[in-house]
């Protein structure tokens, strides 16, 4: 699980074509030494494991269907990336909690600055929407922001300069796509109040699942 709180921002240093999609290596000097081999990180809001790692970088292997519901197929050498690792259970969290699934691809609509803040308008599926909220969070990017305003197909988050510069959205101008993950809470009241207790849900069939797989008595 993941907070959508930044710890460093890396540097894509190689992008190869394997048989099982793509492996990224990355340039993270800072936390490389407290990074170890098949960790789970987020990157860009994707949760990926570490399957190299070298002195300065560490490489993560990055699957078709990935590239297909994500903008991490789009990604070229020397490109920006946000980092961060999985929260640590019972310490206390900033941001909200993430779990690196994306569910929409967004676009930058609009970018301007407002005071002391950057605003962006991000167009993304109606249909994700739904899961938005006026002050609520949504992970932009692997980026816990909170959203300011939301429409049928948009919603506008609100950025401190601050953070704009210790994460890839300083580079992010009109046009260019942002991973999205909506708020899971959202999802679990969806889940919860279109649950039919009338319908049979098949308990036996999962009965006998649990029992092949060596669970209860057979």
């Amino acid at each position: 699980m993941f907070t959508g709180i930044i710890e460093s921002l890396g540097i894509i240093t190689s992008i190869k074509e394997v048989k099982t999609g793509k492996d990224i290596t990355v340039s993270a000097k800072s936390i490389i030494n407290n990074i170890s081999l098949h960790d789970e990180i987020l990157i860009n809001g994707i949760r990926l494991e570490v399957s190299k790692k070298s002195k300065y970088t560490f490489s993560v292997n990055i699957t078709p269907s990935l590239i297909e519901q994500t903008n991490i197929g789009d990604l070229e050498k020397k490109t920006y990336v946000n980092i961060e690792r999985p929260m640590k259970m019972g310490s206390r969290f900033k941001g909200h909690l993430i779990k690196g699934n994306i569910d929409t691809i967004g676009v930058v609509l609009e970018k301007y600055k407002a005071d002391e803040n950057y605003e962006f308008v991000i167009g993304m599926k109606a249909y994700w929407v739904k899961y938005c909220i006026e002050n609520g969070s949504v992970s932009i990017d692997g980026l816990s922001l909170i959203i300011m305003e939301y429409g049928s197909n948009f919603i506008k988050v609100r950025i401190s300069i601050l953070l704009l510069n210790k994460s890839n959205m300083q580079f992010k101008e009109k046009g260019d796509t942002l991973n999205i993950e909506t708020d899971m809470i959202g999802k679990y009241f969806e889940n919860f109040f279109i649950w039919d207790d009338d319908i049979d849900h098949d308990t036996e069939s999962f009965k006998k699942n649990l029992m092949t797989l060596g669970f209860g008595d057979s």
